[in-house]
């Protein structure tokens, strides 16, 4: 995106905000807008609160899960990768990056449990990835 459709998308989707402060659609914009412009901690504001509007968006959990993951936060990670382990996500990177949090978090049985899963997910049938937006500061 260049910085002209990229400051026209951004407007769009904070006045649609502001109109519709409650529709997923929009703050599924604006966490892709916002990650596209460098505005890390706006991008993780809008993901946390698609997540309270809708808890079992995987997209959006894996979303916030990794991003905290890739900013060196492994611990407030762990809650989303918990969530997404509930709901049964079929795609291997979801175990792998949990496992990459436990790790980090010293939690070395429950890192190997969830490598393990992603083993076995990746040489099942291939199935939809997880939407991924680069939330990094």
């Amino acid at each position: 995106r260049d910085e002209l459709t990229l400051g026209f998308e951004l407007d769009i989707y904070e006045l649609g905000q502001q109109l519709y402060p409650r529709n997923p659609r929009v703050l599924d914009g604006l966490v892709s807008a916002y990650s596209a412009a460098g505005r890390h901690e706006d991008s993780l504001r809008s993901v946390a609160r698609l997540i309270e509007l809708e808890p079992d968006n995987q997209d959006a959990l894996y979303n916030l899960a990794t991003a905290f993951t890739y900013d060196g936060q492994g611990e407030k990670s762990l809650p989303y990768f918990a969530r997404l382990d509930s709901l049964g996500t079929p795609f291997a990177e979801v175990p792998m990056n949990h496992a990459s949090a436990l790790l980090a978090a010293g939690r070395l049985e429950e890192a190997a449990r969830q490598a393990a899963k992603a083993l076995k997910l990746e040489r099942g049938p291939a199935r939809r990835r997880p939407r991924s937006r680069t939330i990094r500061s």
